[in-house]
């Protein structure tokens, strides 16, 4: 009885010295949350949702963009200055230098293991979904529609803080390997931004177009073109875009020496980004292209000009499309149209090809892209020709 007794003391402070000494390696809450609840988690379709939209909860509150704020925010920015010691701030702490390599994984703006935990939590949804025995086919979009745009979503959230970030695909990693089964290299930054466009792709085929008031807050179809918008405007911006880079342009991944942020410039950039804009003036002439937007009733006297100047910028490669509702108002037979136009990279294209029909007897000629040119510089150009 003495030995039984014993065994049971010492079994007891071995639990107890172990759960001590253990509790901040093995957090049992969220190994049981993770790990134990799957089973029930993916037997009805009321606890997948459930789960899913505890998921959600996840993100941070965008509306704390000052204090405490989950990004850097408005006040990161070179023009802040402080009066004060303004650690709230912590958007300002990081551009004085309060908040650094050193210190930056305890602050708010850190989210790179937040986002990480939510991509992981998407793609067990979506590995383990077809489990759900009481969820039919018909239901299954709602749920690609939400796990998609999230996963997605977090991809944004760290671009938008980190640069160029680790994509781990569908991978779902056991939380009990060795380090080196997560040392992945990250993506290039233009490798990141394609990857998280293509999973707002993916969400915006099942979202709806609008959401009930019920449902306030829940992505639609708009937002995910938006976020993709987003991201293809600031991909095609100088900062990443072979132009402007000043502090990491030339950082090369270890792995291939790859550079991470491309040093090459590529206009076909701007196109993307202005065709994503799906409701843009530019996407909405260009995918049509015999959309004639309307143009100023005024009537002009034609007979008097042999030689029209006509500018407009480049869109798509070519003149918009209103500039085709111009040449077809009036009759330039015999006239020379020459052209001259702005244009974010590239050249004229095919803007004489798509331009000629328009005014078929007409010699309409390439001229000269003005971008940025001076006063002096463009009255010599036009005195020349």
């Amino acid at each position: 009885m003495n030995y039984m007794r014993k065994l049971t003391l010492y079994s007891m402070l071995l639990l107890l010295t172990f759960s001590i000494s253990s509790c901040n390696y093995l957090d049992v809450d969220k190994w049981f949350d993770d790990t134990m609840k799957y089973d029930s988690i993916f037997s009805r379709k009321e606890y997948l949702e459930r789960y899913m939209w505890n998921v959600a909860s996840m993100f941070p509150d965008e509306g704390k963009f000052l204090n405490s704020p989950a990004t850097p925010g408005p006040l990161a920015t070179d023009e802040a200055f402080e009066t004060f010691n303004a650690e709230s701030y912590a958007g300002m702490a990081f551009v004085t230098g309060s908040i650094n390599e050193e210190n930056i994984s305890g602050k708010s703006i850190y989210q790179w293991n937040t986002m990480y935990k939510i991509i992981r939590k998407a793609n067990i949804i979506l590995s383990r979904m077809d489990e759900v025995t009481d969820m039919s086919n018909l239901e299954k979009p709602d749920i690609w529609a939400y796990t998609y745009f999230m996963r997605a979503y977090a991809y944004y959230h760290l671009i938008m803080d980190f640069g160029p970030v680790i994509l781990v695909g569908d991978q779902v990693y056991p939380s009990n390997e060795q380090p080196e089964a997560y040392a992945n290299v990250r993506a290039t930054y233009d490798e990141s931004v394609d990857y998280a466009c293509e999973q707002f792709e993916l969400a915006a085929q099942y979202l709806p177009e609008t959401q009930p008031n019920s449902s306030f807050g829940r992505p639609t179809k708009g937002a995910a073109y938006a976020l993709i918008a987003r991201l293809r405007l600031i991909q095609a911006s100088p900062l990443y875009n072979g132009r402007g880079q000043t502090y990491f342009g030339n950082w090369k991944r270890s792995s291939d020496g790859v550079f991470y942020i491309s040093q090459q410039y590529d206009d076909r950039k701007w196109a993307v980004a202005a065709w994503m804009n799906k409701k843009s003036r530019s996407s909405v002439e260009m995918s049509d292209k015999k959309y004639r937007p309307a143009i100023m009733k005024k009537e002009m006297d034609m007979s008097s000009y042999d030689e029209i100047l006509l500018g407009f910028p480049i869109w798509w490669y070519v003149a918009p499309t209103i500039i085709n509702t111009f040449l077809e108002a009036y009759d330039f037979s015999g006239k020379k149209i020459v052209l001259f136009a702005t244009s974010g990279g590239s050249g004229f294209g095919n803007t004489v090809k798509e331009l000629q029909p328009s005014a078929p007897d007409a010699v309409i000629t390439e001229g000269r892209l003005l971008n940025c040119g001076t006063k002096q510089e463009i009255s010599e150009w036009v005195n020349s020709l």
